[in-house]
C-alpha cells in the first residue's frame, strides 16, 4: 500500500509490515491485541525496507491482548518511542534487536503479562514496572543499554540469566533493580548514578565515572556483589 498514519484511536489484533515499502506515520497511541493471538502469532512486526516516522512523545504502542500464545515483537531496525505492556495472562517476545529512543521521554511500561527478551540487544529509555500483577521477565543473554532502571514492582518471577544491563546517562539516574537478583549491571556517565532500591543481588557490579569531579555513586541500601565490584573514573 501506500502511505500510512496511525491516528487517534487507532486499534489492531496485530500489525505485521512484511513486504511494505512505504511510510508509516506514527502519530498517535495504537493499542494492540485483543482475546486471540495475532495471525502467525505477530504482535508487531516492522521490517527495514519500509520507512517508520515518529511524532516526539506521542508515538506510542499499547499492548493489551489477554492470549497466553507467545506473541513476536519485531522492529525491523527501527527506532520506537514509548510502549505499554498491559495484558492479563499474555506473553510477549522479542524476535530481533529492540530499539527505542534513548531518552528519559521514552518509556517500556510493563504492567501485566510474561516479556522474554529473548537474548537480544535491547535499547531503552526508562524501563518501568511498578504494578503488583502477577507477571514473568526473562531476559536471556540479552545486552540491555537503558537511560534509567524502574523495577519496583512486586510479584514478579524474574530471571536475569546471562544479561546485561548498562545504565548510560548524563545526570542523576538510577537504577531501581527491585530488590531482584540481577546478572551483570554496569552505571555509566557524569553525575549522580545511584541504586535506589535494595537489597539488590549481582553477579558483576560496575561504576564508571568521568573526568567531572562531582560524579558520585550512591547506594540506599545494601547490596551484594556476588563476582566483582568495580569502581573507575578520574
Amino acid at each position: 500500500s501506500g502511505a500510512v498514519t496511525i491516528d487517534s484511536g487507532a486499534v489492531c489484533r496485530s500489525l505485521n509490515c512484511t513486504g511494505y515499502t512505504a511510510t508509516l506515520s506514527h502519530n498517535a497511541t495504537l493499542t494492540i491485541g485483543d482475546g486471540t493471538a495475532g495471525l502467525s502469532n505477530v504482535a508487531l512486526l516492522l521490517v527495514s525496507g519500509m520507512t517508520y516516522s515518529l511524532s516526539g512523545n506521542g508515538s506510542q504502542f499499547q499492548y493489551v491482548s489477554t492470549s497466553g500464545t507467545v506473541q513476536t515483537i519485531n522492529t525491523g531496525g527501527k527506532t520506537l518511542g514509548s510502549s505499554t505492556y498491559n495484558g492479563s495472562g499474555a506473553s510477549w517476545r522479542f524476535d530481533d534487536a529492540h530499539n527505542a529512543r534513548l531518552d528519559s521521554n521514552s518509556e517500556l511500561l510493563w504492567h501485566n503479562g510474561s516479556m522474554n527478551f529473548n537474548g537480544q540487544t535491547v535499547t531503552l529509555g526508562t524501563w518501568t514496572s511498578y504494578t503488583g500483577n502477577a507477571r514473568t521477565l526473562t531476559l536471556g543473554g540479552s545486552a540491555i543499554t537503558v537511560d534509567r532502571v524502574n523495577i519496583s514492582g512486586t510479584n514478579i518471577t524474574f530471571n536475569a540469566n546471562t544479561s546485561s544491563v548498562t545504565v548510560v546517562s548524563t545526570g542523576n539516574h538510577y537504577f531501581n533493580g527491585g530488590g531482584y537478583t540481577w546478572n551483570n549491571v554496569s552505571l555509566t556517565g557524569s553525575g549522580a548514578q545511584e541504586i535506589s532500591d535494595g537489597p539488590n543481588t549481582f553477579n558483576n557490579l560496575t561504576r564508571t565515572g568521568t573526568a567531572v569531579k562531582t560524579d558520585s555513586f550512591l547506594l540506599y541500601a545494601n547490596q551484594t556483589v556476588n563476582g566483582t565490584f568495580t569502581v573507575n573514573g578520574n
